[in-house]
């Protein structure tokens, strides 16, 4: 990719990253195992209550997990948004780690 510059090719590396993260997700449709669906509500929802009073025991590995990276989930759910769009959404979201990791690798290049 000779005629473009640094920008421009940050930019293209981001584009592609994002939409081809969007298109595998919309691609794949819905997950049909239930436990790998509803952990990632039940994590979103712990974020924002208390569930230590209500669980004495957890009830499984998602349980130790940190509920922050599935709160935008919960409450774009509970405002009612597509679940297409929430998942397009969130895929995106992972598809930008492409090109951070391209700004990372050009950084690392020059030192």
């Amino acid at each position: 990719m000779r005629g473009l510059d640094s920008r421009r090719l940050a930019l293209l590396v981001a584009l592609v990253g994002v939409a081809a993260s969007v298109a595998r997700t919309l691609a794949g449709g819905q997950d049909l195992n239930f436990d790998l669906i509803t952990y990632h509500y039940y994590l979103g929802f712990s974020a924002f209550s208390d569930r230590l009073g209500l669980d004495y025991l957890a009830a499984g590995p998602a349980s130790y997990q940190s509920p922050l990276p599935y709160a935008l989930l919960y409450l774009l759910d509970s405002a009612g948004v597509p679940p297409i769009a929430n998942a397009a959404l969130h895929a995106g979201l992972h598809g930008l780690n492409l090109w951070l990791l391209f700004l990372l690798a050009k950084v690392r290049g020059k030192s």
